[in-house]
């Protein structure tokens, strides 16, 4: 593997519920679509309207067997970040300088913020490497 992944393609994609690509993704298809550009098959999950508080924080959750909590970000894992108080309600790809990450939210085109963004700063509430 390389030390960078490409993702420059994915940039401007837009979001698309239960968005799988390659025409259009949610944060959960986009952070899948990553890991298998990686090599890592992450699970995929059905959900209603209520996508951000119940299912992400459930996949989270319900797969601690199968997901090992970091103590801080490194390349390419997942940062979950809570959007709602009290879940992790999206979630996002950290790069390889452990400082970006990529991610789409509703409304909003893939893009890549920065994880000390006075928005995203307060709203980190993990950071997540799948175990294959």
């Amino acid at each position: 593997m390389s030390d960078i992944l490409d993702v420059r393609d994915l940039i401007g994609k837009p979001f698309r519920p239960l968005g799988r690509g390659p025409d259009g993704y949610d944060c959960w298809g986009l952070a899948m679509e990553v890991a298998r550009r990686l090599g890592v098959k992450l699970p995929d999950f059905a959900y209603g309207d209520d996508l951000d508080v119940t299912c992400l924080n459930g996949l989270i959750t319900g797969n601690k067997d199968r997901i090992l909590e970091l103590g801080r970000p490194e390349p390419y894992c997942l940062a979950g970040f809570s959007l709602i108080p009290g879940y992790e309600t999206h979630v996002g790809t950290v790069l390889e300088d452990c400082r970006r990450f990529i991610h789409i939210r509703r409304r909003h085109n893939v893009i890549i913020s920065r994880l000390s963004d006075l928005f995203w700063k307060p709203r980190v509430r993990g950071f997540y490497r799948w175990i294959r």
